[in-house]
């Protein structure tokens, strides 16, 4: 069993969305992820080629900047504030480890992360005007990683 650490940062994860009325919504999201991971290796495959399962928990802050709703006629031209937002963040994963030389392997992999969900503050500027309310919402954020690095072992 090995485990670790990790910090990763996302910046500028746009979302888009069409909506009713024909509008066009946009944002932009940066995300930090810190996490505790865990792996457990498959030995008894191969020395040269190590198979491997992972998860990990932690905590995934969503820093939503404004988002913008138009639409193509310009009769709403709108701008929602953003929120910054601490969530669950987990991952499953697998992926294997090939030995290149002595200590160093090529690690092969695949991840899915679980970020949460992130949103806006409820206050619109711009035309038609608009009474503050709870907030758009994205919900239930995910990335599917395929990662390819280099493993040195001591």
């Amino acid at each position: 069993m090995r485990t670790e650490l990790s910090f990763s940062y996302s910046p500028n994860m746009e979302s888009s969305a069409n909506s009713t009325n024909a509008t066009t919504t946009n944002s932009s999201i940066d995300n930090y992820l810190l996490m505790v991971n865990a792996y457990y290796d498959f030995d008894e495959v191969s020395q040269s080629f190590v198979p491997y399962i992972g998860g990990g928990v932690g905590i995934s802050r969503m820093v939503q900047d404004d988002t913008s709703i138009k639409n193509a006629s310009g009769s709403i031209n709108l701008t929602e504030g953003g929120v910054t937002k601490n969530n669950l963040g987990w991952a499953l994963g697998l992926g294997t480890a090939i030995q290149v030389e002595g200590d160093v392997s090529l690690d092969i992999g695949y991840r899915y992360l679980a970020l949460g969900e992130s949103e806006g503050n409820g206050v619109f500027s711009g035309s038609p005007a608009q009474t503050p309310n709870s907030g758009g919402r994205i919900g239930d954020q995910f990335i599917h990683e395929l990662y390819l690095g280099v493993r040195i072992g001591f």
